[in-house]
């Protein structure tokens, strides 16, 4: 069985332009850190959701907290902010906790916009 970085990583791939890392914290509660590098595009994006979703449906019993951020993420197209409402409906659904860290100000305010800061904890 992969460990949880490990089937978050597998995913990354130069044919897509991103790079997926992620931290795996162990303490109580358990959170999971991902932090994509790149851009996220339509081209690109249903892999940022798919690494992210697979991953937490591996481990969704041990998953409590899943921080997204977003420092190394200059550009996220509307399909990648899409991905971004699939991981949050999975996170829902399962009783998680998702928070996005470290937005820049052009995605920032894409976010305010669409109403994100709503419903979403983004610091």
């Amino acid at each position: 069985m992969h460990s949880i970085i490990e089937k978050l990583e597998q995913y990354n791939d130069n044919e897509y332009d991103l790079k997926i890392q992620g931290e795996y914290d162990k303490t109580v509660p358990e959170k999971l850190t991902v932090q994509p590098v790149g851009n996220i595009e339509s081209y690109n994006a249903e892999i940022f959701s798919k690494a992210v979703l697979e991953t937490l449906k591996a481990f969704t019993k041990t998953i409590e907290y899943i921080t997204v951020d977003l420092k190394k993420v200059p550009y996220m197209s509307s399909t990648g902010i899409g991905s971004i409402l699939q991981i949050l409906n999975y996170v829902n659904q399962h009783q998680m906790k998702l928070k996005i860290v470290n937005i820049n100000e052009k995605i920032q305010e894409t976010f305010n916009l669409i109403g994100f800061n709503s419903f979403l904890d983004i610091r």
